[in-house]
């Protein structure tokens, strides 16, 4: 009896290993671009047929080539291996696939003339481009004035470079075809909703919402989260006026742009500036504006400055943009203040 419980318990364990055997070379054919280690413990077995070439997930393809692709752009070039890296967060002022094919080129152009290590810090909208901003997150960024101004302490960003021949305007679009001409036309209506680029990215937003107030219409913000979606919504009819920046809607897409009419314009404003998070030291503070004011010695500089709207970049700093919007009114001025 002995023998025969030992022999049958011997057959069955062989059977188990087998088992075991086949599921991870299963596995393992399957799933060939990754260690053990990180190979699924429970996997459907679907066996071919003998010959057959082994099929792999579709899925898990894709996955594993945008793993390798973050893996590739996200690592330091080798010309910086062994130095510290530093982020740098264009402002928000299109889409994220728009912004990251303008800026990435000129933040690579930019580190490899600083001898900095610089890398890119996108964010999905202007809301989530604040968070970072008062977190202090990125070591760059292109704040907006307003958000700019807010910062202070040690998580104060200083005005490094600016272009010196841009200025930026606050406007209110609405679609041509609405019958819309000025802001009195709006005034008739018990309640406007007003398409913004977010709710606390009030850059060229909140004196255009003041002027909505002050010619007694009744509004209340909807957050888009970017000038360019804010365009875009007007056109589309979500929301029949919308608080954008002229510089948006002047390279804005032909098709969409001849369907808007611009009825207010604030006066013009300082550009947002390229400005450095405290943390960040002097020298390399230094080495990033002055290569950025050189680019505009050669052609290809000039191209990759303007294609980020730094055209003939100047020196800046924090003074500067406190003189120019000294006068801006603060939140109670917006639509926000009447809910």
């Amino acid at each position: 009896m002995y023998v025969l419980n030992k022999r049958y318990t011997l057959k069955l364990f062989c059977r188990q290993t087998d088992r075991q055997t086949d599921r991870q070379t299963d596995r393992q054919t399957r799933y060939p671009l990754l260690p053990n280690s990180y190979l699924p413990r429970s996997l459907p077995l679907v066996r071919a047929a003998k010959g057959a070439r082994p099929r792999q997930s579709s899925a898990f393809s894709m996955f594993a080539l945008l793993v390798a692709a973050v893996t590739a752009f996200s690592a330091p070039d080798p010309v910086h291996a062994g130095k510290a890296c530093y982020s740098v967060a264009p402002p928000p002022l299109a889409s994220p696939v728009r912004i990251e094919s303008e800026w990435t080129p000129f933040i690579v152009a930019l580190s490899e003339r600083s001898g900095v290590c610089l890398t890119t810090r996108m964010s999905s909208g202007g809301s989530q481009f604040d968070s970072r901003l008062a977190l202090g997150e990125p070591s760059f960024a292109v704040p907006t004035p307003s958000a700019l101004l807010r910062s202070s302490g040690a998580l104060r960003y200083e005005p490094l470079v600016r272009s010196g021949v841009r200025r930026v305007r606050g406007v209110l679009v609405t679609r041509i075809d609405s019958g819309i001409h000025e802001i009195a036309d709006l005034a008739s209506l018990p309640m406007v909703d007003v398409g913004v680029a977010s709710s606390t990215a009030r850059f060229m937003s909140i004196e255009p919402q003041r002027a909505l107030r002050q010619a007694g219409v009744r509004c209340r913000p909807v957050d888009f989260g970017d000038p360019s979606n804010v365009l875009r919504a007007v056109a589309l009819g979500r929301v029949p006026v919308g608080a954008s920046i002229d510089l948006i809607f002047a390279e804005y897409e032909p098709a969409i742009r001849k369907q808007l009419r611009i009825i207010f314009a604030t006066r013009p404003y300082l550009p947002p500036p390229l400005a450095a998070h405290p943390r960040v030291a002097p020298d390399v503070r230094e080495a990033v504006a002055q290569a950025l004011l050189n680019m505009q010695d050669d052609v290809a500089g000039r191209k990759l400055l303007d294609s980020v709207r730094m055209t003939d970049p100047v020196r800046s700093d924090r003074a500067e943009y406190v003189e120019d919007f000294s006068h801006v009114p603060g939140l109670s001025a917006g639509c926000a203040a009447m809910r």
